[in-house]
């Protein structure tokens, strides 16, 4: 779902004066960096809509498409392949990815959300068309503080770090799941790493990883066709 992306931030109010309570940290200071940066993929951000894009490519797509509110930070829209922008994933209503704020005075984990298969249902779009209706299962998104971390390139030694653990094709008991991705969001730098793995039957297996860790300016206006 991520592979080669760059980080833009509109900064504005919306984003900047979340009234997060006294202590805790406002996660979209850690997904959608202080200004605007270059670091493999662009991010942009529509405050008045409560939008941002991750944008995978100078051509304005591939994409996935988030949203936040005062309480949380969802899931809307990816990808189904990286050449045709009127093609991609949709969930019926956006996933609740992580909490908006959080308390990162502590290590370890700080959330957890749990979805069902009617939360985690989607479409598939094709030409802007929906096709096939699909769902991810049971699905748990968790956040957890890792603490300063160093990722190398040229980005800041030992910077906080909150990772999004997201897995999905769980059981109905939440026991076993068949996949889980990883992702490594930095305060002020933005998404850092990204790492996929699949479940063997006894362990997780890192099918495919990416570092994120060469901030440089960029800037790239979206192009979707399907929307205004």
């Amino acid at each position: 779902m991520k592979k080669l992306i760059i980080i833009i931030a509109l900064l504005c109010g919306a984003c900047a004066a979340q009234t997060c309570p006294p202590g805790q940290e406002d996660l979209l200071d850690f997904v959608v960096p202080s200004q605007s940066l270059q670091n493999g993929h662009f991010d942009v951000l529509y405050p008045s809509s409560g939008t941002f894009y991750w944008v995978k490519s100078n051509k304005g797509y591939p994409w996935d498409v988030d949203l936040f509110d005062e309480n949380f930070i969802y899931q809307s829209r990816t990808e189904l392949g990286w050449n045709d922008p009127a093609t991609f994933k949709q969930f019926n209503t956006a996933i609740k990815w992580m909490p908006r704020c959080v308390d990162a005075s502590k290590l370890g984990k700080l959330s957890t959300i749990a979805l069902s298969p009617a939360e985690t249902a989607y479409s598939q779009f094709r030409q802007c068309a929906a096709t096939t209706k699909q769902n991810l299962s049971y699905a748990i998104n968790e956040i957890w503080n890792d603490g300063l971390q160093s990722f190398g390139g040229n980005l800041p030694a030992n910077q906080p770090t909150l990772l999004l653990s997201y897995r999905y094709a769980y059981d109905s008991l939440y026991k076993v799941c068949k996949a889980k991705e990883t992702y490594s969001f930095q305060k002020g730098i933005g998404l850092t790493q990204w790492t996929l793995y699949s479940w063997t039957g006894s362990s997780y297996v890192q099918q495919n990883r990416t570092n994120d860790v060469s901030l440089k300016p960029g800037a790239i206006q979206p192009y979707h066709p399907c929307w205004p």
